[in-house]
């Protein structure tokens, strides 16, 4: 008797973009979101909207996305200022180098939120979610 790995594998949905694999990504997508910063929730819909669910790979395309998960100040950062002198926002050279700064953040729309949060996620959610995906896979789903 000759088994064929791959067609058990379709068979389980345990193939790159079966059902178990886009039931992780989106799994991990919405565990993330309390631990994502969010102040204006563009980094948190990124990972909605930069993933290919079944990839197995969670994207979150923003210019500032590298900067957040390290939760480092990464600089120089020049001020810019209005008419008045009230600084409005901040310039940088295209390269940019890591300084000893971490950054400091809100709270106030998610509670965990803070640097490396996928792994704090999934140190925190990751045997759930894959104990879930196991049970997918145990019922055969497709």
């Amino acid at each position: 008797m000759k088994l064929d790995a791959k067609k058990i594998a379709q068979r389980h949905g345990i193939t790159k973009g079966g059902a178990v694999q886009k039931y992780v990504d989106n799994a991990c997508i919405r565990a993330m979101k309390p631990y994502t910063p969010a102040r204006n929730m563009i980094l948190t819909q990124s990972a909605r909207t930069g993933t290919v669910i079944g990839s197995g790979e969670i994207v979150q395309n923003t210019p500032y996305a590298h900067y957040q998960y390290e939760g480092v100040v990464y600089g120089p950062n020049f001020p810019q200022y209005d008419e008045s002198g009230v600084i409005i926002g901040w310039k940088s050279p295209r390269k940019k180098y890591r300084t000893s700064r971490e950054l400091v953040y809100s709270k106030s729309r998610h509670p965990k939120a803070g640097k490396r949060w996928f792994h704090r996620m999934k140190a925190e959610k990751g045997k759930e979610i894959l104990a879930a995906a196991q049970r997918l896979i145990d019922r055969g789903v497709k």
